[in-house]
């Protein structure tokens, strides 16, 4: 029992991480899209430029930025809970996280040269990625078996609507005249 337990605990964990690692890569090719769009360019330019010349542990303060500018809507999700606005709760949390991953990967496609010649960081770094390498290893089995049941049932909706089609022809050329 305390072994299913566990497997459980560290599958929803590694869902949750290749959930996030999803995220994290639709946002970072989406917030490039939004740059090459709007005028973030020279935002961005002006970061990058800002950042060359700083050393790497006052990169690691632009880094955490974005998690400090998101801490008051944190704030804002823990007093909508308590008063029970559970709608409210969870779209604040959910925009929160997109706008909040879409702007750490922002910020860390900039900074991650400078962040990464930290020993401690490329570390971590590297860890995070094996994680999420595992994670995935581990929830791909479960996927593969969602899409393979998403293919049957629409196989079999396709057939459903198709004999719904055969039998009303059938129903409209018997009760015509001609038919």
């Amino acid at each position: 029992m305390r072994r299913t337990l566990t497997r459980a605990f560290w599958f929803v964990i590694a869902l949750i991480f290749v959930i996030e690692a999803w995220l994290w890569d639709q946002f970072e090719a989406l917030i490039a899209r939004c740059v090459a769009l709007i005028p973030l360019h020279e935002f961005k330019q002006w970061l990058a430029d800002t950042v060359e010349k700083l050393p790497p542990q006052a990169v690691l303060f632009i880094f955490a930025i974005p998690a400090a500018l998101l801490f008051p809507v944190k704030l804002i999700e823990v007093w909508l809970i308590v008063h029970r606005q559970w709608f409210w709760a969870v779209l604040v949390v959910i925009a929160a996280k997109l706008v909040g991953v879409g702007i750490t990967a922002f910020v860390f496609d900039v900074t991650r040269e400078k962040l990464l010649q930290m020993d401690w960081f490329r570390a971590a770094y590297d860890k995070i990625i094996e994680w999420r390498d595992l994670a995935n290893a581990m929830v791909e089995p479960f996927k593969i078996r969602i899409r393979e049941w998403v293919q049957r049932m629409r196989s079999e909706s396709m057939a459903r609507i198709w004999r719904a089609v055969v039998r009303t022809r059938r129903t409209v050329r018997q009760s015509t005249p001609n038919g």
